[in-house]
């Protein structure tokens, strides 16, 4: 297995955010974790990719605990993140952007190669930016910022990708366009994904694998054809209606 998480929590005062959720990540899969909102997903992504400790559990990638390692650790190893709303640095350019996430994962990597100036504009491409490589972060509209958190996390080369919601607030063409982004990613560069997302239409069509949390607890593991005729998932998350047209 690529990645484990055993009884993973997180306590904040007053709250559990995630309560002993459990699963594993196998090599070229997407998993689709959904749930409605506050059920944890985010928290969950926090957890895995170093932006949070965790409070009891263990996670592993390749047989390693990442347990009490920095976000910066982790990425170096392997496991990048975007953000539900992008963080660019507004005043760079969007190619200074994905250089900056390169070397967020190794600062000692030598930015001055051909070869790396090759390779951040082959990630540029592979994401729609190059022609808008040279603009300021700042000017980019909602979608081509979402393809900039992307990029910079690429950028790295990394084992596992955990997308949150990198599709939100996109209209229905670009959020086709952006589908066929991630399934390229995991056909073109054999990455791993985590994928959040609300709209099931999305997670269905993308997913070898679909995780539903609720409360901070997992109430569901299993395939998308599987989902709608789980009860507990349509009471807590999908609603009778989306059953009834699931099974038409």
């Amino acid at each position: 297995m690529m990645l484990e998480c055993s009884n993973v929590s997180k306590k904040f005062v007053g709250l559990v955010a995630v309560n002993n959720v459990s699963f594993q990540l196998k090599e070229n899969e997407i998993l689709g974790l959904v749930g409605p909102n506050g059920s944890g997903k985010t928290t969950l992504i926090n957890l895995i990719s170093g932006f949070l400790p965790l409070t009891s559990g263990k996670i592993t990638f390749l047989s390693k605990s990442l347990n009490g390692l920095r976000q910066d650790q982790i990425a170096k190893i392997g496991i990048r993140r975007t953000f539900q709303i992008p963080r660019p640095f507004s005043s760079m350019s969007v190619k200074e952007n994905v250089l900056a996430g390169l070397i967020f994962a190794n600062p000692k990597y030598y930015v001055g190669t051909k070869e790396t100036s090759e390779w951040i504009n082959y990630i540029l491409d592979f994401t729609g930016l190059y022609e808008k490589r040279n603009i300021l972060a700042k000017r980019l509209i909602t979608p081509d910022r979402k393809r900039l958190e992307i990029a910079r996390a690429l950028v790295s080369k990394p084992r596992i990708l955990l997308l949150d919601e990198a599709m939100a607030g996109l209209n229905p063409k670009e959020t086709e366009e952006a589908i066929r982004l991630v399934m390229r990613i995991r056909e073109k560069e054999g990455i791993t994904m985590i994928v959040v997302e609300h709209v099931m239409r999305v997670i269905v069509s993308l997913s070898d694998r679909i995780i539903v949390l609720h409360h901070g607890e997992k109430i569901f593991d299993g395939l998308p054809k599987e989902i709608a005729k789980n009860q507990a998932v349509v009471d807590a998350y999908l609603g009778k209606r989306y059953q009834s047209r699931a099974t038409v």
